[in-house]
């Protein structure tokens, strides 16, 4: 799945602006996850905005898995989102 940078941007928007509940529409809409999955994944506006941040990340089809690994070290609460979302689906 490869989200465009407007949907990726969205994202990071959603995350900062957005309340709990309009937040995790936002993420169900655009990702296979639902709204329950994203409120265990992102409870305070931190996990949201890290969240958001992993998401458009991993979903940039235009870096190489390299490139977005080193993305997601660098933000801030990134790797644990990324365990988070792997306890998910593992």
């Amino acid at each position: 799945m490869s989200l465009s940078q407007a949907d990726r941007d969205a994202l990071i928007d959603a995350a900062v602006n957005k309340t709990r509940d309009e937040f995790a529409g936002e993420v169900a809409q655009r990702t296979t996850l639902t709204q329950a999955e994203v409120f265990a994944l992102a409870r305070t506006a931190a996990e949201r905005e890290a969240l958001a941040k992993v998401l458009a990340e991993v979903t940039n089809a235009t870096a190489s898995n390299a490139s977005k690994a080193g993305a997601v070290r660098n933000i801030a609460g990134g790797v644990e989102a990324l365990v988070r979302i792997a306890g998910l689906v593992l």
